[in-house]
């Protein structure tokens, strides 16, 4: 019995001591890397993070979203954006054609909007075409959120021939 409580002992003060050189060992490497971190010179400040933010947009006076004075067709691609982002609900005016393509255009260059203003573009083959290669971009973009991506491929199913078999699989169902 006197052998089995010795053991017993030896066992577990050989285990504190393996436990506490090792402690002690890791203590050494951590001291070694935190000097030699220390010894390196300091980086630069963060002046970069104020250039990288987008420039703010100009404030827009009260009546540039009036429905009643649409922007003319030849207005910047930012301003077709924001008046007609604002006026893209039902019932709202209505751009011309040659306003929907220009829209199309500036949307190339702004994706993001492109789910607030789906219901405003071409009903061509060609607009189709090219928001089905905003699509495909976004697919591999992380800017693009799942809602993004579920509006966009809505849309393409019920207004062009794209994701047929979605279409039918669906009415199927």
């Amino acid at each position: 019995m006197r052998r089995i409580i010795f053991l017993t002992i030896l066992i577990l003060c050989s285990g504190w001591i393996l436990a506490l050189a090792r402690q002690q060992n890791t203590r050494n490497v951590s001291i070694g890397e935190l000097r030699k971190l220390l010894s390196l010179p300091a980086p630069p400040p963060r002046v970069a993070d104020q250039a990288e933010k987008p420039p703010e947009k100009p404030a827009r006076p009260p009546d540039f979203f009036d429905p009643s004075k649409p922007p003319p067709e030849d207005a910047p691609g930012e301003d077709l954006l924001d008046y007609w982002q604002v006026h893209s609900k039902p019932g709202d005016p209505q751009p011309t054609e040659a306003m929907r393509h220009r829209l199309l255009a500036a949307l190339e260059g702004e994706p993001e909007r492109l789910p607030k203003m789906l219901n405003l573009l071409p009903q061509d083959s060609a607009s189709m075409e090219r928001v089905k290669l905003l699509y495909d971009k976004a697919l591999g973009d992380e800017r693009f959120d799942v809602y993004w991506r579920k509006s966009v491929h809505e849309w393409l199913r019920f207004h062009s021939q794209y994701f047929l078999n979605d279409l039918m699989i669906c009415c199927a169902a």
